[in-house]
């Protein structure tokens, strides 16, 4: 099976993948080779793949690091004021996530220090990686079927990405922390609480 997304981005919640994806596309209206393009890239080579070879000004994913030079990160500060606030809103989360997550830790450390800028420049202080964890739990908290064990239905042991919704842990009882649903045959799969 083949896809798109680099395997570490499948080790996160939903929510954290959906706030990832969601930073994928450039901003609206500038320039394709203005500083926030170029940033852009960075971040594309970050997450997924590309579909061809990688040269060293791929449109897509610049030269394919996942990183920036400090001249291109200090242009892209400069010109922050002319992007969709938006756009940047959604940029500076994906950037939160890498920073604190990438497996590489010098990708991790560029994407940290972009992040700690990106909120510096909005006159805010960076949100703790625990409460970003915690924030991107809620309701959709991506359950480790390993930790629940093998579905007693089918057998299957995979990971399973089901939203813990409080109408399912309403529906399964209290007695249960953790739930999901198998991804062979969609059975609730639970763990009670300890």
């Amino acid at each position: 099976m083949t896809s798109l997304l680099k395997p570490w981005v499948a080790t996160l919640t939903l929510q954290a993948q959906g706030v990832l994806l969601s930073a994928l596309r450039g901003p609206d209206g500038v320039h394709k080779d203005g500083p926030a393009k170029a940033v852009a890239r960075a971040l594309r080579a970050t997450l997924v793949y590309n579909a061809k070879e990688i040269g060293p000004d791929d449109v897509y994913m610049g030269d394919g690091t996942g990183l920036c030079g400090g001249e291109e990160i200090d242009l892209f500060f400069e010109g922050v004021d002319a992007l969709p606030l938006h756009w940047y809103h959604h940029f500076i989360h994906a950037a939160e996530i890498i920073g604190y997550t990438h497996p590489n830790p010098e990708i991790r450390r560029f994407w940290n220090g972009f992040y700690e800028s990106a909120v510096d420049a909005l006159h805010l202080f960076p949100e703790p990686m625990d409460v970003m964890q915690e924030r991107l739990r809620r309701n959709g908290a991506l359950v480790d079927a390993g930790d629940l064990g093998p579905c007693g239905v089918c057998g299957h042991g995979e990971l399973v990405y089901v939203l813990f919704t409080e109408s399912l842990r309403a529906s399964l009882g209290p007695q249960h922390d953790r739930a999901g649903l198998c991804a062979n045959c969609l059975t609730p799969r639970t763990a009670k609480t300890a």
